[in-house]
């Protein structure tokens, strides 16, 4: 299978400020001990009540984040895109995990199991601070949505989850990769009300709407929005 990352995987995460803040031993252990997977669009990194281990790290492509609100319905509540890293305390490791991760596009991503973090981090106890770090990070990360969704006002809340997405890429650009499907379901409104909004904020030249995502414009008067 033709493999689309060629570059070094070690370089290119330092994008990551979680992994760039690592001892250099660390970062080396991780690198050494993980291996690089591709997923088809579609196929599952993990499910909602596997067992959490290990870390993930996105190489090129995006994650789509769902949570299940029902038997019969998820919800894409986040998209990781490259540079991006998903993990657990290790406390946490083995507890059923509380969402899915699959893949938005042909993605590549980089695993390293939860028994090689494990043996890095009794080598290197920094690295099990730097987990639970992490974790908390993820968790602002996700108290930080749920503020937006029960305080903002229609307008507010696109704008906000916008703003969000785009201080979580890591590649440094204003471009956030989501489709306005997508932003509906990561709001609770429907596609036509966020486009309707996406346009509002296009005409206030705060946005662009262009081909496969959105364009921040105005990041400054894009956060006035978010706070009201």
């Amino acid at each position: 299978m033709k493999i689309d990352f060629r570059g070094d995987v070690r370089d290119f995460l330092q994008i990551n400020p979680w992994f760039a803040g690592l001892p250099d031993a660390v970062q080396a252990a991780l690198v050494d001990a993980g291996r690089r997977t591709v997923l088809a669009k579609g196929q599952w990194l993990y499910a909602e009540g596997d067992a959490s281990s290990g870390l993930s790290a996105v190489l090129t492509g995006a994650l789509r984040i769902a949570v299940s609100v029902g038997r019969e319905r998820d919800v894409l509540f986040d998209i990781a895109g490259p540079g991006a890293i998903l993990g657990h305390p290790v406390g946490l490791a083995g507890r059923p995990r509380l969402s899915t991760a699959r893949a938005g596009a042909r993605s590549q991503v980089f695993a390293v199991p939860y028994a090689q973090v494990q043996t890095i981090g009794e080598a290197h106890p920094t690295l099990t601070r730097a987990l639970d770090e992490l974790y908390h990070y993820q968790v602002g990360y996700i108290l930080l949505v749920a503020a937006g969704a029960l305080s903002l006002a229609p307008r507010g809340r696109v704008a906000g989850r916008l703003l969000l997405m785009t201080q979580n890429r890591l590649d440094q650009t204003d471009f956030v990769p989501v489709t306005q499907t997508d932003l509906a379901e990561m709001t609770g409104l429907s596609r036509k009300s966020v486009h309707g909004h996406l346009q509002a904020l296009a005409r206030m030249r705060i946005v662009e709407v262009v081909y496969g995502g959105v364009r921040i414009l105005d990041q400054a008067r894009l956060l006035a929005l978010a706070e009201r």
